[in-house]
């Protein structure tokens, strides 16, 4: 299906690592074998990026950290990784003018949400 343009001043590198956090996230915290899930969408305003896994989702008492450098789920989990891919995430969302947040879910996975604005259209 074809999307309407949707322009937005993103700065292509940081959007690119932004993208590669995410996904990676959610393979590391994803259902073993599961599938994550894209989609980048028109809402408003906005361009809306979201990424999705089908793990054990997050704790409601851990969802205010999820973006504090180190924070870590499982600390004591094997494994690479030092709990800062998400709040990396969440400085390069906000220097693209961005807003990154968690969208809490009642079942198993988690979901990033990533909103920029459009770009004003001009006026010819």
């Amino acid at each position: 299906t074809r999307v309407d343009a949707c322009p937005a001043h993103l700065d292509a590198d940081r959007f690119k690592q932004m993208v590669v956090i995410a996904v990676d996230n959610a393979i590391a915290h994803g259902a073993r074998g599961g599938k994550v899930e894209v989609s980048l969408t028109r809402q408003d305003r906005n361009l809306l990026l979201e990424v999705a896994d089908h793990g054990p989702g997050i704790p409601a008492d851990q969802r205010e950290r999820v973006f504090e450098r180190f924070h870590r789920l499982n600390p004591g989990r094997n494994g690479p990784g030092a709990g800062l891919g998400l709040s990396i995430a969440y400085s390069l969302v906000e220097a693209n003018h961005g807003r990154l947040e968690l969208i809490p879910s009642d079942g198993a996975g988690a979901c990033l949400a990533m909103r920029f604005p459009l770009a004003e259209r001009s006026s010819e």
